[in-house]
């Protein structure tokens, strides 16, 4: 990755590789290397790639450029044919920082008409937004009489774990 011919290498593979493991690699490598200039190259295979692994690879890699991913993310979320897809998209878009992604995410979670696999994913990149966003303990109320407590809760504070 440190070579200075890295970058036009990597594209080049994840361009025109005929093994799916070589093109994934390669968007693996972009994303990490961090070169703006990446992420055109990016966004045609996450939408384009025939491998639903390369174009998972993708957005993953995607990713590491914040909010120049956030539309292609999106559209991935919403229109991929597979649902392995649409979910990474959503876990992937949850990493992001921007205020945007919230309203993207909670949109997708709440619509009935979307695909299980892409609400499950704006679910968990929702969880995984404010939890990157606002990391905190929750704040926690003890109940002295054992009786008010849920059945396990009340079984796990007797015993000595």
């Amino acid at each position: 990755l440190r070579d200075p011919n890295a970058f036009e290498v990597l594209r080049q593979e994840l361009a025109g590789a005929a093994q799916s493991s070589t093109r994934g690699a390669a968007a693996t490598a972009l994303g990490l290397l961090g070169d703006e200039r990446a992420v055109p190259a990016l966004r045609s295979a996450a939408t384009a790639d025939q491998c639903p692994w390369v174009r998972t690879q993708t957005l993953r890699a995607l990713a590491h450029f914040g909010d120049a991913a956030i539309d292609t993310l999106h559209q991935v979320l919403r229109q991929d044919p597979l649902g392995d897809v649409q979910h990474a998209a959503g876990v992937a878009l949850g990493g992001l920082r921007s205020p945007r992604v919230s309203r993207l995410l909670a949109a997708v979670a709440t619509d009935a008409t979307a695909d299980v696999a892409a609400r499950t994913g704006a679910a968990l990149g929702l969880g995984r937004h404010f939890r990157r966003q606002d990391p905190r303990l929750p704040t926690l109320r003890f109940q002295l009489q054992h009786a008010q407590l849920p059945p396990l809760v009340a079984w796990a504070s007797q015993q000595d774990l």
